[in-house]
């Protein structure tokens, strides 16, 4: 079905061509690579890319994106699909100011023996997120239950909320 959108898009809308080729890849990721335990990082890597290039294309020239990242990370193998959550929700909150800088910054990095992932965006003023780290979403909720699991005593979460930014600082000890 993917392939006949593709297919039925004019060759002259390179943008919608891409979006398609990158959902696409992401289903293919979710459904046929993530049945397991543990994947590389290499793979999580392009699955956010691939998400964070859709999102791109969203947003308007008031939102500076950007996922900065290691390379030659095969070598690394984590759960499936465990910084998207932090991703989706940075994407899903961000301000749409007029009058300020709109931001969604990702970052993840090694230092020794631990990856260090961090996702900040600007909130609206008024936004529900401003006390949101106390209250949280079942997607949250979901998440440190999650990592809890996975990295129990081997991983340190830290959500700051504020009245202009939401912050998220993960810290994994890699094996």
């Amino acid at each position: 079905a993917i392939n006949t959108i593709y297919v039925q898009i004019d060759r002259q809308n390179i943008d919608a061509r891409e979006t398609i080729t990158k959902f696409s890849e992401m289903l293919r990721y979710q459904l046929y690579e993530c049945n397991v335990a543990k994947v590389s990082l290499d793979k999580e890597i392009a699955y956010i890319q691939n998400y964070v290039d859709i999102q791109k294309l969203r947003k308007s020239e008031r939102h500076r994106v950007s996922f900065t990242h290691p390379s030659n990370t095969e070598n690394i193998y984590l759960p499936p699909l465990l910084f998207i959550g932090f991703v989706e929700n940075a994407f899903k909150f961000v301000s749409n100011d007029k009058n300020r800088d709109n931001y969604v910054l990702i970052n993840m990095y090694f230092r020794e023996n631990r990856l260090y992932f961090r996702v900040e965006n600007t909130v609206l003023s008024n936004s529900a997120l401003n006390n949101f780290s106390e209250t949280g979403g079942i997607g949250l909720s979901n998440i440190k239950r999650r990592l809890e699991l996975q990295f129990k005593d081997k991983h340190e979460l830290n959500i700051e909320s504020g009245k202009e930014s939401f912050i998220i600082n993960l810290q994994l000890e890699i094996e």
